[in-house]
């Protein structure tokens, strides 16, 4: 071979040699970037998994405080209905020992009252503010209700 063939020949495998190192860098700076970005992206997830953990932590404190409330205002209720039921029972009492309070009782309503007592079916703050302002007057104190 000659000495020009040789040193052709030396210079492509040398350039074959240096492109396939190339490449093996090229692909190496690709699995870099890649190995990077996948780091990244469960850094992100990890982050979110946390944010809705500490979310979750506060909907758990959260649920547990109104449960806490629904507890004790069912108490309360059941409390008033007792202590309802109680001075019921006291007032059906007292109108039975009392003559007089028997014969009060058993009158009617005034006018006057029966309109504080009567209320049509409202639905919704605006439907009742129209009510109000729509209503007769009560009359004064001094004024007699007319029967």
């Amino acid at each position: 071979m000659s000495l020009w063939r040789q040193a052709g020949l030396g210079a492509v495998l040398l350039l074959v040699a240096s492109l396939a190192l190339w490449g093996q860098y090229q692909q190496q700076q690709a699995s870099q970037a890649q190995v990077e970005l996948t780091q990244q992206q469960l850094r992100a997830s990890q982050q979110r998994s946390a944010e809705q953990a500490r979310d979750l932590e506060l909907l758990n404190q959260q649920l547990e405080r109104e449960r806490a409330a629904q507890v004790q205002l069912r108490s309360q209720q059941n409390q008033l209905r007792a202590s309802l039921s109680q001075r019921q029972q006291q007032l059906e009492e007292l109108t039975r020992a009392n003559a007089e309070l028997q014969r009060w009782a058993a009158q009617p309503l005034p006018d006057a009252a029966k309109r504080l007592r009567q209320r049509p079916a409202l639905s919704g703050a605006e439907a009742y503010a129209k009510w109000l302002s729509a209503g007769d007057p009560v009359p004064a104190a001094e004024q007699p209700a007319a029967h």
